[in-house]
């Protein structure tokens, strides 16, 4: 599940990235347009003199020299279109850069989970080493007070019954068994 969250956090990373070039692209392009169109104001403005009526901007009935507007000058109304485009570009880049940082924070906790998991399973896997370790030398010592205390050799010429023979097996199974309960807890 990390991985794969981890892998869709990565492709958010790049879609960010082109959003952000076309947040960019479609800023530039509205903010050079309003420029524009501010500049050809006075152009803008001179096309709706009409002779004998007051300019809108000094007053004067007459109009010797209108201003010219450029050929290239935008429209208000591709100015609002432009300024949209760039309004909804933001807002999905917007929405993108919380889906991120969503996942990514995710990515975080995952990640931190799994450590930790590491972590138990490295403990556990020391203590279980350390628990063999000390039942293969108890084993060896029963097995060396076995042969100590000749009981081998005792079942071998028949001088020990069988019910002494359980016995001793019982006695050295409860120990290793209170070993283990010690050694677990």
């Amino acid at each position: 599940e990390y991985h794969e969250k981890e892998a869709s956090w990565l492709r958010l990373c790049e879609n960010y990235k082109k959003g952000e070039l076309v947040v960019a692209e479609s800023q530039n392009r509205y903010e050079n347009g309003q420029r524009l169109y501010l500049r050809a104001m006075a152009g803008i403005m001179a096309e709706e003199l009409v002779t004998d009526e007051p300019c809108p901007v000094c007053g004067s009935l007459q109009h010797p020299m209108p201003a010219q507007k450029e050929s290239d000058t935008p429209t208000q109304q591709q100015i609002d279109h432009w300024k949209q485009i760039y309004e909804e570009d933001l807002r999905k880049l917007n929405q993108l850069h919380e889906r991120t940082v969503a996942l990514r924070t995710e990515c975080k906790a995952l990640k931190s989970q799994i450590q930790a998991i590491e972590g138990e399973i490295t403990l556990k896997t020391e203590t279980i080493t350390g628990i063999s370790d000390t039942i293969a030398k108890e084993s060896l010592k029963l097995a060396e007070a076995f042969i100590g205390q000749g009981l081998i050799a005792k079942i071998l010429n028949g001088t020990m019954t069988g019910q002494e023979w359980s016995h001793k097996i019982r006695q050295a199974m409860q120990s290793q068994e209170q070993f283990l309960n010690r050694a677990i807890m």
